[in-house]
């Protein structure tokens, strides 16, 4: 089975097997139904996956190894652990199993539930497939009455640490589940951080507004990463965060950085149970998809960066970089990690400009974003940043000149752009690189908004000079919009809006007020109007440097605009 990529508005750099991994179970059998809510570990090269199973079972936790994280071999004494004696915390089933390496063997956290709440259990073994429970109770009990996890905890995301263990886990309150925070000295009797939840769910009409949980977290020894599953009453995505301390955690704003595959797919309908490990420069995800009928379990990947061959080719690794940098999966663009084409003469320096254009407030406009001169560029990673009250971003197109580019954007993070490309034969000209497409969306009276490139890095790090732009917004009279450029020489180009027809007079006055050039009388029909100064006077003898005033009359209305010209 081969890799396939997703669209960005699912992936964030995740590149998933079209099918599941580990389907479910043959009629009949334990887990005939449903296998869903994996945790990995992988311990002397080999892969070890605890899973919930449902079938002839009402939902019990079975085995399965393997050599490569793909193809698995399931136990075939399955069921490892299955519901607890008549009156148990665990009596009716066990789910969302979590397994810690230990130096005696393996710890395992669990979902139990007795008919009426989940609580959290512990179990070890010293073989990963016989299994004693550490004690009658529960380790980890809802809360009291009123409290955010009063309705049951569940979905454990244990981890070792420096004073001993921590646990992430759902909690639910009768409406929606959130992820809490507790933590241990044994792993078996534990605080709950005192604060409450530590992951709350999304704004209304957010892609994780009804529900947070399923967490699952890895630490390298300054950050905690956390993969958790988002609900918005109808769908079930990933979503990823981080933290520094495990307690206050930063959503992604490229978030859901994981959701459903194709249509009509195993996993066309939900995402969720996220189990994350990571292997030398890969994060290996199995996760748990739905297609309406029944969940199995499926596998995805992530290339960290770093590590690239330098074939000079446009490699698998090469995209998931360029996808990582556009959807803020990763904050810098990994120049450094691209592979570089052959014999590349790159210029010392490259000029990035953003275009300016002109709207009313319920038109979209369009602003090209381009170098002059692009010879020798193979790699460039993009923002732009924008005001998302007076403009919404609608997408970004590619120009003729990326054709047989790897190109990526992303127009989904509210006051930003981003773009960033690569291919394996350098640019030799010039233009644009990309179309961006704005909605204006801002006071009518507003005079316009700049785009200002906050991030450009190009090739290996080059100089670059940024030349911002901006969407200029027109109110519904005549209006005589900045001149651009300004300061110029020897031309501008001087814009006016008129909402309706009318007559027109424009003309350039220097800073005495004598009349230097009569640029337009007459009739002009609604629209943006673009008209040019060549900075000469009336006769055509060329104007001195100074500064000017430009007057426009329409009925009546009037406006001025200065002009600095430079020779």
């Amino acid at each position: 089975m081969s890799l396939i990529p997703a669209a960005v508005a699912a992936q964030v750099g995740w590149f998933r097997l079209p099918t599941g991994v580990f389907v479910s179970g043959g009629d009949g059998l334990w887990d005939a139904q449903h296998r869903r809510h994996p945790t990995v570990v992988r311990l002397d090269g080999t892969y070890h996956m605890w899973f919930a199973g449902e079938g002839a079972a009402a939902g019990a936790i079975g085995y399965a190894r393997s050599a490569d994280g793909i193809l698995w071999t399931e136990y075939p004494a399955n069921p490892v652990l299955a519901d607890g004696r008549s009156g148990s915390f665990d009596a009716e089933f066990v789910d969302h199993p979590a397994v810690l390496v230990e130096e005696a063997g393996f710890r395992l956290y669990y979902a139990g539930y007795d008919g009426a709440l989940l609580r959290i259990g512990c179990a070890g073994s010293t073989d990963g497939v016989t299994w004693t429970r550490m004690g009658p109770e529960a380790v980890l009990a809802p809360g009291s009455a009123g409290a955010w996890d009063a309705g049951g905890v569940t979905a454990p995301a244990p981890l070792r640490t420096d004073g001993g263990y921590a646990l992430w886990y759902a909690g639910y309150d009768g409406t929606c589940m959130r992820i809490g925070y507790a933590t241990s000295s044994d792993g078996l009797s534990w605080e709950k951080h005192a604060a409450g939840p530590v992951l709350d769910i999304g704004p209304p009409e957010a892609w994780d507004d009804a529900g947070v949980s399923e967490p699952v977290v890895l630490y390298d020894g300054r950050q905690y990463r956390m993969w958790y599953t988002g609900f918005d009453g109808s769908r079930r995505r990933l979503g990823y965060a981080t933290s520094a301390d495990g307690v206050h955690w930063e959503k992604s704003l490229a978030n859901p950085v994981f959701q459903e595959g194709a249509a009509g797919g195993w996993d066309g309908m939900a995402i969720s149970g996220p189990a994350v490990i990571r292997q030398d420069n890969t994060y290996r995800l199995w996760y748990t998809g739905f297609d309406g009928a029944r969940y199995q379990i499926g596998y995805a990947s992530s290339q960290i960066p770093g590590d690239i061959d330098s074939d000079g080719t446009i490699s698998v690794m090469d995209a998931v970089l360029v996808l990582q940098y556009v959807v803020r999966l990763i904050e810098d663009f990994p120049i450094q990690a691209l592979s570089s084409p052959k014999e590349v003469q790159p210029l010392d320096e490259y000029v990035v400009e953003v275009g300016e254009a002109y709207g009313l407030p319920g038109e979209r406009v369009e602003v090209p974003l381009s170098i002059p001169d692009a010879s020798g560029l193979y790699a460039c990673g993009l923002r732009l940043a924008y005001d998302p009250q007076v403009l919404r971003a609608v997408e970004a197109t590619p120009r003729p000149l990326l054709n047989g580019s790897y190109w990526q954007a992303n127009t989904r993070i509210p006051g930003e752009v981003s773009c960033a490309f690569i291919t394996a034969t350098p640019l030799a000209d010039g233009g644009e690189l990309f179309r961006l497409a704005f909605d204006v969306l801002g006071d009518a009276a507003a005079e316009g908004t700049p785009l200002r490139l906050t991030d450009a890095t190009l090739n290996k790090g080059v100089q670059v000079v940024l030349q911002p732009g901006a969407v200029h917004t027109t109110p519904a009279w005549p209006r005589l919009l900045p001149a651009y450029p300004n300061p110029f020489n020897p031309t501008t180009t001087i814009p006016l809006h008129l909402p309706r027809a009318a007559a027109v007079e424009l003309v350039v006055f220097d800073a005495g007020g004598q009349q230097v050039r009569h640029l337009l009388q007459g009739v002009l029909p609604a629209g943006l109007h673009r008209l040019a100064w060549d900075g000469r006077a009336d006769g055509g003898r060329p104007a001195a440097s100074g500064v000017y005033v430009c007057r426009l009359r329409a009925g009546d209305r009037q406006e001025t605009r200065k002009l600095l010209l430079v020779r």
